[in-house]
């Protein structure tokens, strides 16, 4: 359980005590930079072997570290760094996100075997409502129009 949050927002560290399950959750949303970072190789939070306070890394602008009960870091997320750099190297994927997109939805159409998103959505959440799809996510879609069935 985490009992700590250190919250880094533009260079200013806050402490957050016996934070709620939704502010952990939110911490744990944002968008980790580390994993897609080129200068990982320099990065002295990265070549740490124990990483240490939020605190002693100044090129880290906003981020956060989640501590549990036993004093333990459980989560270090950065989520603004002065040394972050995605453009040494050239982008390994052959697919750009557009084509991505477009085939998940191919994909979509094809399970719920429909012509349109609207008539996917609408499946989606008809199976859902009745318990014979789980969504992923834990929660029911809000923005779904219910179609009028025609004969």
């Amino acid at each position: 359980m985490i009992t700590t949050i250190l919250k880094k927002e533009n260079g200013i560290v806050n402490v957050i005590e016996n934070p709620s399950q939704t502010v952990v959750d939110t911490e744990k949303s944002y968008c980790h930079l580390c994993w897609d970072c080129d200068n990982y190789d320099q990065c002295q939070k990265i070549i740490d072997y124990k990483k240490k306070s939020i605190e002693n890394y100044p090129f880290i602008e906003n981020g956060s570290q989640m501590i549990d009960s036993k004093g333990e870091l459980q989560t270090f997320i950065v989520s603004k760094c002065n040394n972050y750099d995605r453009n040494l190297y050239p982008s390994k994927s052959s697919i750009d996100t557009k084509t991505i997109r477009a085939i998940r939805e191919e994909l979509r159409l094809a399970y719920f075997d429909v012509d349109t998103k609207e008539e996917a959505d609408q499946k989606q959440y008809y199976l859902m409502e009745k318990g014979l799809l789980k969504n992923v996510y834990g929660k029911q879609p809000t923005n779904v129009k219910i179609l009028k069935k025609t004969k």
